[in-house]
């Protein structure tokens, strides 16, 4: 039986693959419900829009960049769930279950964005919709640091991912 560890940003090993795994499963999960919304019918819509000069051109690169989003959320997450798991009533673990939280209601807004770009080709809505993610975001980021700077660190490339997206979608609802 391995004794809780309750210093910052050290995690037990017992059992946490299998936690960053389901982790990463469920992510992709949410990745390929969001990645389905592609198959509407939006081309039309968005083929006559005005883009920014730095619109990624029409690829599966795209797709591949969220997969690896994913992962790396799940590798986050794993780490945070096994320090809640292994020290469950430490202020560390509180602020690990906050940060998880947190992450749950920044994934429920992650999959609600694709409906307005694809289903709904609302700009506004899509920019806001981003921006809201993004915000969550920093809070998980803040949250997780606090426990385990690494698994912060492991969400920092998402964090320019949205940004771009930000940018992105800003440029679109400006050009049209």
């Amino acid at each position: 039986m391995s004794i809780p560890n309750s210093k910052p940003n050290t995690v037990d090993k017992n059992g946490l693959w299998w936690k960053i795994l389901f982790s990463c499963l469920i992510l992709l999960g949410v990745g390929a419900i969001n990645g389905s919304w592609t198959q509407l019918d939006y081309k039309d819509w968005y083929n006559a829009l005005s883009k920014p000069f730095f619109s990624p051109p029409p690829s599966p690169i795209v797709g591949l960049i969220w997969s690896g989003m994913y992962i790396s959320m799940g590798f986050s997450v794993g780490i945070i769930w096994q320090i809640v798991k292994k020290s469950p009533i430490s202020e560390q673990s509180k602020r690990a279950r906050n940060g998880i939280k947190i992450f749950i209601i920044q994934i429920i807004v992650n999959m609600i964005v694709p409906i307005f770009f694809f289903a709904l080709n609302n700009l506004y809505f899509l920019l806001v919709s981003v921006l809201i993610n993004f915000i969550l975001l920093l809070f998980v980021i803040c949250f997780f640091y606090k426990v385990h700077k690494k698994s912060a660190y492991i969400l920092l490339p998402y964090a320019v991912w949205l940004l771009y997206a930000i940018l992105l979608d800003a440029g679109l609802l400006i050009l049209n």
